[in-house]
């Protein structure tokens, strides 16, 4: 469609008169009322212009610059000469205006001018409605068929671009000196279709515009992305609330990205929905500069920031900081917009933590990495493990000697005897690290000897360096359980940080060491120390249990602390509502669910009758819903407006988990394809839109 230039924002009429229009501005002066902004209007011999007027004559425009009043259809329409008062002069005889007999607001109604300009009016609304053929279809059928044709042939042309972007393949490649002709994807796809499709193959061998260059390729990604997330933010609209949920990384060409997805319960399905929105290129990864553009994209997008309630972003300070992160400075915006951390990955992301932070269980980690992969990226380093592992070895009895029958450590052990391999360390997953350590501490001797025979029969190039979450994984985990269990282990780790628990450990490390011939003694202390820990002990026990075993266990438990606030807890007592958790729904934790949602409660004087009202509804039922989603379809905005609001903010607050990893890989493979001078950055966020969405 052609853009309005000639009368950009202002629709006066003593502006518009005396231009010539295309159809598209005609469409817009018809189809834009008087200005909304003007409440009184001045007083000419004790009369005044009424807004009144226009409700019974539609057409009617009223100038702000010069106090006089116009006709819509004869301003476009008329033919400048005999439009009388209402057409190019300006009506201003305000006591003469109404009347249905007399008035001059209806005489020009009845005029033949009027008629006249009001029909040309109405063809062009049914033309642009479709609704009408124009006069070139009516009198040329041919130009009707060029029509449909250039349609197909534009429409061809868009799913090439979807196909390649929704698999997330180049569309540009290199010039083919010998061809003369750019050598891509989307080129090689469009020349192998027209071999197939007559009208295809007939507009690429006329002389006109192919609409195949870069330009218009860039264009029309632009179209297809505007479309695709015009939608998701027309649905996102009709929700009640919506999330906000984002991460960061660095792509391959070393530059910042955020990428931004949005949460929310549809409110015709009753499905959560979760939608990617697109990469924010980042100058600075302060918070101050994260959240600025969070929320201007989100005011750019034309989601309200009022109906904000969640945040969902990993335990990085500069996102999650209580403080001055990014968590505090959108609810300085949305005071409503709780932060929730992923619940699946929270334990996880603890001890994660916790290993990078203490310094000699990072290098042991560091350590056990490069061995893991070391022995695993050979296939000869694994045949040497291989027959090492089928060797006897009395290591596993010393151990299990120190360990009590109901030892878990112990269970794990016993557990990893029976793998006659090692395994890599994954990055992510602690419970996947827990397998890999077992295996390797049941096996040291073999894997030290292995690791001996390695370095025998290598010729020197070798050494370069080629199970508390999961309860919190399930799909129908009780979260107020998994938090107050999470409690409970903080608890725990906080008994057993003490000399007799470390005792256990020690004991077994110096069987493991006495295996190997390797004496424990503690480091040689120095006056000053910046690279490790330096404590002033006697003993390696004293050392490693001070440097080591406390310092891991005081920030497991402050890392618990910080990522299972009680103002959570609250928030996911909403979850007792399910028919299937009614037991645990008891007066005081009715009260605790309308206290953490009492702003957002519709009709809070009724909430107790409600609770009543919705628990005698199942009471007699064989099957009730087991999930908040399946519960929404139960829970009638008429009759349950404040349990139906209640589910709905559950279901959008992102207590699980959004896995940002498509996306990000999707934003490494697309990276290149903005590196071509000739692709705007935005067809990088639009390629990785096409894959997420359709792919």
């Amino acid at each position: 469609m052609e853009k309005v230039t000639k009368i950009g924002l202002s629709f006066d009429p003593f502006v518009i008169k005396k231009q010539s229009f295309s159809e598209n501005e005609k469409l817009k002066i018809l189809s834009t009322p008087s200005s909304s902004d003007v409440k009184t209007f001045p007083t000419t011999k004790g009369r005044k212009y009424s807004k009144d007027w226009e409700k019974t004559y539609p057409w009617l425009r009223y100038s702000v610059e010069e106090d006089a009043a116009y006709c819509a259809y004869c301003l476009v329409f008329g033919d400048g000469h005999d439009d009388g008062m209402f057409g190019m002069i300006g009506f201003r005889d305000w006591k003469n205006a109404s009347g249905d007999k007399r008035g001059s607001l209806r005489i020009h109604e009845n005029s033949k001018l009027h008629s006249a300009a009001k029909e040309k009016a109405d063809n062009l609304i049914m033309v642009s409605n479709e609704s009408k053929p124009d006069i070139c279809s009516s009198l040329s059928k041919a130009y009707e068929n060029k029509i449909v044709r250039n349609r197909q042939i534009l429409l061809a042309i868009i799913d090439f671009i979807v196909s390649l972007g929704q698999r997330n393949i180049a569309l540009r490649g290199n010039w083919d000196k010998e061809l003369k002709k750019e050598d891509g994807n989307f080129q090689y796809f469009v020349d192998w279709v027209a071999k197939f499709d007559e009208i295809l193959r007939n507009h690429l061998q006329s002389q006109g515009p192919h609409y195949l260059s870069p330009k218009v390729q860039n264009e029309l990604i632009y179209c297809c992305e505007t479309e695709i997330r015009e939608r998701i933010v027309n649905d996102c609209k009709q929700a009640e609330f919506y999330s906000i949920c984002a991460d960061e990384t660095t792509d391959v060409s070393v530059k910042e990205q955020l990428s931004l997805c949005i949460r929310y319960v549809d409110g015709i399905k009753s499905e959560v929905r979760e939608e990617f929105m697109g990469f924010v290129e980042l100058t600075k990864t302060d918070a101050e500069n994260i959240a600025g553009n969070i929320l201007t994209y989100l005011d750019k997008w034309g989601l309200e920031i009022e109906k904000l309630r969640g945040q969902g972003y990993d335990g990085a300070s500069v996102m999650s900081g209580h403080v001055n992160g990014v968590q505090t400075r959108i609810r300085r915006t949305s005071p409503r917009a709780y932060y929730v951390h992923c619940r699946s990955h929270n334990l996880n992301l603890v001890v994660t933590q916790s290993c990078k932070v203490v310094h000699p269980i990072r290098n042991i980690m560091d350590n056990v990495v490069q061995l893991t992969w070391f022995i695993c990226a050979s296939a000869n380093r694994k045949n040497i493990l291989k027959e090492e592992m089928f060797t006897e070895s009395d290591l596993m009895v010393k151990i299990m000697e120190i360990n009590e029958e109901d030892d878990s450590s112990g269970k794990l052990l016993q557990e990893a005897m029976r793998k006659k391999s090692i395994q890599p360390l994954i990055e992510t997953r602690w419970t996947a690290r827990v397998d890999a350590l077992s295996a390797i501490i049941t096996n040291y001797e073999k894997l030290h000897n292995a690791v001996n025979k390695i370095e025998e029969k290598s010729s020197g190039d070798s050494k370069s360096k080629a199970a508390f979450d999961t309860f919190l994984a399930k799909v129908d985990c009780d979260m107020v359980v998994a938090f107050d269990e999470a409690r409970n282990l903080l608890r725990t780790l906080k008994s057993i940080r003490s000399e007799e628990a470390f005792s256990k450990l020690f004991e077994r490390a110096r069987v493991l060491a006495d295996v190997v011939e390797i004496v424990l003694q503690p480091r040689r202390r120095v006056g000053r120390q910046l690279h490790r820990d330096n404590p002033n002990v006697d003993s390696a026990e004293q050392l490693w249990r001070v440097s080591i075993f406390y310092a891991f266990l005081d920030h497991v438990c402050t890392e618990l602390e910080r990522r299972f606030p009680q103002e959570q807890r609250q928030l996911m007592m909403g979850q007792y509502l399910l028919p299937g958790k009614f037991d645990y729904l008891t007066d005081e934790c009715i009260d605790e669910i309308k206290e953490a949602y009492n702003p957002d409660l519709p009709d809070i004087e009724n909430w107790h009758q409600e609770i009543l009202r919705w628990k005698t509804k199942f009471a007699e039922k064989e099957s009730v819903p087991n999930s908040l989603q399946q519960a929404l379809v139960y829970a009638h905005q008429d009759f349950y407006p404040n349990i139906r609001r209640v589910l709905v903010l559950m279901l959008t607050l992102p207590f699980y988990a959004l896995d940002d990893s498509v996306l990000f890989y999707a934003l490494d493979d697309s990276v290149f394809y903005a590196l071509d001078d000739s692709v705007l950055f935005y067809a990088l966020d639009d390629s990785v839109l096409f894959r997420v969405c359709f792919g």
